[in-house]
């Protein structure tokens, strides 16, 4: 699945960002294209963590005023409990800045549907020093397969399709076939090949 999600965000890239910040795809100047920064990411991160992380993507925009700016993407699959994630995504970011000091945004995409796990900021203090580093979440189960369709996004036809996967009331092949079929039929009707 990872494999896929990776796929997934760089063939739509374009449409990922329009559906995850449309309030922001004014400044983005998509004309000088999207620039992948996986070889970057890897040299940030430990090999054995990147090895576990093959959905983690990394990427650089650049603004309509010429400034350059970096996407942190970061995809969790994970149903279990993961009492570093958080703290993960903060390395991340101060990494990143760190190295290239390079202005970051990131979010976490969540595929499972037990929230217990979702976080969406790493905090600690000592002594009187405190840091809490916030980033974006989008949770697939708050959404509905209908909200994601009528987003009008590809993107937000990929969190369908995601969506119906998690969907447990298909429990036979033959349920599964019809679900795929109307979501087939959708995209067709869209012009998508």
């Amino acid at each position: 699945r990872d494999t896929l999600w990776k796929a997934l965000i760089e063939e739509l890239v374009e449409d990922f960002l329009y559906f995850f910040f449309p309030t922001y795809m004014d400044q983005i100047d998509l004309r000088r294209g999207v620039v992948f920064l996986d070889k970057d990411l890897e040299q940030i991160m430990p090999e054995a963590d990147t090895r576990r992380r093959h959905a983690d993507k990394l990427f650089k925009v650049w603004l309509n005023d010429g400034e350059e700016h970096w996407f942190l993407v970061h995809v969790e699959v994970q149903g279990y409990p993961d009492a570093g994630f958080a703290f993960r995504m903060f390395q991340y970011y101060y990494r990143i800045l760190d190295r290239y000091n390079k202005p970051v945004t990131a979010i976490a995409l969540y595929t499972d549907t037990n929230r217990a796990y979702h976080a969406t900021a790493y905090q600690t203090s000592f002594l009187g020093t405190e840091l809490t580093y916030r980033f974006q979440s989008f949770i697939l189960a708050d959404k509905t397969p209908e909200d994601l369709r009528a987003s009008g996004n590809p993107f937000g036809l990929a969190l369908e399709t995601a969506y119906r996967a998690l969907d447990t009331r298909l429990k036979d092949d033959n349920q599964l076939m019809i679900s795929k079929l109307k979501l087939m039929r959708h995209l067709l009707s869209q012009g998508l090949d």
